[in-house]
């Protein structure tokens, strides 16, 4: 998943980046990206219409910009059909029936002017659990972890149990890779080893890189 800061003051988006920060730790979802813009533009183009979900946070007036905060949320939801990222708006500017009557799936309109830091900080944690409350899955009797944590697992030799590698720790569980494929909702990568794809960086014949620099050898 990816957090996309689209504000063209530049002192009003290390604000929000911040904000965004203070979230993200407090919910260890530290190693999620932050993609700040001015403006549209390519680059930005290319993040609206690639695969992965997202948290929109978009100012409406953006100078100096070919498209506003409500045209890039049409390109999102018409364009790219993507009616899963959240889109939250913010804008000095009280133009919430616009996107309201839009029709444009906006989670809520933001007032920059009114305790904007509270209100951003509360707004964020509601969108990220959008994405996260269905994301926790209970491996024992003991113990959940979440999906987003998750790096791989595989099949600890000459035993019955299989190891799950998450961000930043190993749990040791009685089950199959089999029943963890299903459970977990990993990809076979080898006949010994499952992976989570949303954490991949990078794979080769001979290793998988995660997100968070982790490395496994599969050959």
């Amino acid at each position: 998943m990816k957090i996309v800061v689209v504000e063209d003051q530049f002192s009003f988006q290390k604000k929000m980046v911040s904000i965004i920060h203070q979230v993200l730790k407090e919910e260890k979802l530290e190693d999620l990206g932050i993609y700040c813009f001015t403006e549209y533009n390519k680059e930005l183009k290319g993040i609206i219409h690639d695969k992965d979900t997202k948290i929109y946070l978009l100012d409406i007036e953006l100078s100096g910009s070919s498209k506003s905060g409500y045209d890039i949320s049409r390109e999102i939801r018409q364009n790219a059909h993507d009616w899963k990222s959240v889109i939250i708006v913010c804008s000095v500017y009280n133009l919430k029936e616009s996107f309201i009557s839009a029709r444009l799936a906006v989670l809520t309109y933001l007032s920059k002017l009114e305790n904007f830091p509270i209100n951003l900080k509360e707004t964020f944690k509601i969108a990220l659990g959008i994405f996260y409350q269905n994301d926790a899955v209970q491996i024992n009797e003991h113990q959940k972890i979440y999906y987003h944590d998750i790096l791989y697992a595989l099949k600890e030799k000459y035993s019955k149990y299989c190891i799950i590698q998450t961000m930043d720790k190993q749990i040791r569980v009685r089950k199959n890779l089999k029943d963890l494929e299903s459970e977990l909702k990993l990809k076979k990568i080898k006949k010994h080893i499952l992976a989570n794809e949303e954490n991949i960086l990078s794979i080769t014949h001979q290793e998988i890189v995660f997100k968070n620099k982790d490395s496994i050898k599969i050959e």
